[in-house]
């Protein structure tokens, strides 16, 4: 990624310039910091695992196509 080019995070979907990614997914720094900061008691900690599962199924029907 270039200095100056943004991709939407696979969790918040905004556009951030900071970040990494994982596979074909970008996750943002705001992001990462939140999935590692949460425990499995946290509301919010669902969501962030069936984002996860949603990459990965997704993940899976490109295999497919290849």
């Amino acid at each position: 990624m270039s200095i100056n080019e943004q991709k939407n995070c696979i969790f918040c979907k905004a556009p951030k310039k900071n970040g990494f990614n994982v596979l074909t997914a970008f996750i943002c720094l705001d992001c990462e910091e939140k999935i590692a900061s949460l425990s499995f008691d946290d509301p919010q900690y669902c969501n962030y695992v069936r984002e996860i599962k949603r990459f990965w199924e997704v993940l899976r029907e490109e295999e497919k196509v290849l």
